[in-house]
């Protein structure tokens, strides 16, 4: 944190001549305050070791200091309550705990500077901020909507300076940030991200660069801490018509160095291709996706990639096939391959999907595969309400085609989401 703080003293030097004389106490009024936020609630049940409660809040106010420099404060609350599969027992905000405990945290506490040092289309962000989409493979700070299965912080934030440039078909963004856990502190995030779009107006190409530094102990190995943890992707996208692809590939590197290798077994990648048509004469869109990451050495055992991504897809979920790890989500050994379809009926969007999870390697005699249907439909009530309700049935064997027993093999979810 200390050294955004003083990054951020700096870049107030440079800037400050561009907006103070446009900031008068005497041209403030109500209308410079805006406030902004959502509250969710969401509901599992799987019919033996899981039925819980969740409930999230987002609070935030902005001030509007000028035409181009806006402060925001957020703060966070999370509950869960119930019997919890994974903790076997009464939880709140995934901690074993009996009772309520009010969780509150301040997840926004920034400054957004616009037209940066004149520049149309370049802009900071300075201080405890979000960062990425929610639907990203690979980074992704901010709010999780409908993922009580997973035990990780549903709304989280980084400390950070970020610069950006969006202009006309060309986006990207830096970033520095101090990223923490309850394993290690002082681990420094830094990447670039860019994206250059509509080149012939039917193809996009993206590509991040994205380093963790400082001894990330989720890292250790037999050989000590390495000091780099490495991820560098690319995403070209395609767009004819109404039919969609993408494809992103990521590879990762954990060494002393950036592009080191010491530790093989995060020696690994991340593959994930998605593609859509959507028939709007009859409102539906038929969906695929494939999705493979990690490995598996005969001799040490699967081999994992880390990201700070969101990719949690279904109402059950692929078992054991990944785990988190403060933050960090492990994809270990995993492929998923998922076909679904949308219909959409007035406000109404019905989804059927079918999803298959086996592994990039296959081990001997006790591994398994995996398969899942799941039936979910989404209501959007108005601009500001939305709900969410799905059930899904998983089954498998192992590679002796021998049934498995997951433990819950079906379940039920249920949630609205409001924004204000």
């Amino acid at each position: 944190m200390k050294r955004i703080l003083v990054l951020a003293a700096v870049l107030a030097v440079f800037v400050s001549n561009s907006f103070s004389a446009d900031l008068s106490l005497s041209d403030l009024s109500l209308s410079n305050f805006k406030v902004f936020g959502e509250a969710s609630i969401y509901g599992e049940y799987d019919g033996r070791d899981t039925s819980a409660l969740q409930n999230d809040v987002l609070l935030g106010l902005s001030f509007e200091a000028s035409s181009d420099v806006k402060f925001n404060l957020g703060i966070s609350y999370i509950g869960l309550w119930g019997q919890y599969g994974m903790t076997g027992g009464q939880v709140v905000s995934g901690n074993s705990e009996n009772g309520l405990v009010n969780k509150l945290k301040v997840v926004l506490a920034n400054a957004e500077i616009n037209n940066l040092f004149d520049v149309d289309g370049f802009s900071a962000t300075i201080g405890r901020q979000f960062y990425g989409d929610e639907d990203s493979v690979v980074m992704y700070f901010g709010v999780r909507h409908y993922q009580l299965d997973i035990p990780r912080t549903l709304i989280s934030s980084l400390d950070a300076i970020t610069l950006r440039y969006n202009k006309d078909n060309i986006s990207a963004t830096a970033l520095y940030a101090d990223l923490n856990s309850s394993r290690a502190k002082n681990m420094v995030l830094t990447g670039i991200d860019g994206k250059y779009s509509n080149i012939g107006n039917v193809f996009d190409i993206g590509a991040y660069f994205y380093n963790i530094r400082d001894g990330y102990d989720l890292l250790y190995t037999g050989s000590g801490y390495l000091d780099n943890y490495t991820l560098l992707g690319v995403r070209p996208a395609l767009h004819v018509k109404d039919f969609t692809a993408s494809l992103e590939f990521i590879k990762a590197f954990n060494g002393n160095k950036v592009f080191d290798n010491t530790n093989e077994d995060l020696d690994t990648f991340l593959m994930k291709i998605d593609a859509a048509y959507d028939i709007k004469s009859i409102n539906l869109t038929p969906r695929a996706t494939f999705f493979m990451a990690g490995g598996r050495d005969d001799k040490t055992g699967d081999k994992s990639i880390m990201t700070a991504g969101n990719y949690v897809p279904a109402v059950i979920g692929c078992s054991t096939l990944n785990q988190d790890d403060d933050g960090m989500v492990a994809y270990a050994n995993t492929i998923i391959t998922n076909v679904g379809v949308d219909y959409k009926y007035a406000k109404f969007i019905f989804s059927f999907d079918v999803f298959n999870y086996g592994r990039v390697k296959y081990a001997k005699n006790d591994d398994y595969f995996q398969s899942e249907i799941d039936l979910s439909v989404s209501y959007e009530y108005s601009e500001s309400t939305s709900l969410f309700l799905g059930i899904g049935e998983r089954f498998g064997k192992n590679i002796n085609n021998v049934t498995v027993d997951f433990g819950d093999d079906a379940g039920i979810q249920a949630g609205m989401t409001y924004k204000f």
